[in-house]
């Protein structure tokens, strides 16, 4: 009798350990996982706008801008550090055109709800991104800095400059790409300022010519 008590003494002690370590996408932060400010660690999808993969790879010109979405997502071995700025190295092969700081939303879920945080901010520059979270909204920020599972998307211009056929983006992301030595692409960027409204509207003209 004294051994079947320690023997499920010993049962319960392993399933209280187990249960106190999980990590789950509950909202509160993985107890095994690291503190980082370095986005490479948290990517986990990009798309070139306009292109879908075909036979696993994008095909692009070389030299011609591309509009890139890049998401980032904590995950089970890193956590935002919610404080700093995060940043991410531009990986070679890919070349990002300098961005003014913009803002974005993120969009997060809790125990409490759904909610969104604005005026996040994010920049590219000499090669590297830049992102960091606001905290105009203290409460909101909180919340933010609780949950595991956040996950939020930039978008920025970059050139392929046809000296990889694969380019590494961190945390297993990996992109093929054909480049198209047959066409050449020229744009054009026009702006024109609304006084009435004080904005600025830019138009684009795209040309596509057989070399």
């Amino acid at each position: 009798m004294k051994n079947l008590l320690s023997r499920r003494t010993v049962a319960l002690l392993i399933v209280f350990m187990l249960v106190a370590n999980l990590i789950a996408f509950d909202g509160f932060a993985y107890g095994d996982a690291t503190v980082s400010a370095d986005l490479n660690n948290f990517i986990s999808n990009l798309t070139v706008d306009g292109i879908t993969e075909e036979n696993g790879a994008f095909t692009v010109i070389p030299g011609a801008e591309y509009g890139i979405s890049m998401v980032f997502q904590e995950n089970l071995n890193y956590q935002f550090d919610n404080d700093r700025v995060l940043t991410y190295q531009m990986p070679q092969g890919l070349n990002a055109v300098e961005l003014p700081e913009q803002n974005f939303t993120v969009t997060i879920t809790d125990d409490e709800g759904a909610f969104t945080i604005e005026d996040n901010t994010y920049r590219v520059e000499d090669g590297k991104l830049y992102v960091q979270f606001s905290k105009n909204d203290l409460a909101k920020f909180n919340r933010l800095a609780a949950v595991a599972n956040l996950n939020f998307e930039v978008n920025i211009n970059a050139e392929f400059d046809n000296s990889y056929t694969e380019i590494d983006f961190g945390n297993s992301v990996i992109k093929s790409f054909n480049y198209d030595l047959t066409k050449k692409l020229e744009i054009e960027k026009f702006a024109h300022y609304h006084k009435n409204f004080g904005k600025v509207n830019y138009s684009l003209v795209v040309k596509c010519t057989a070399i």
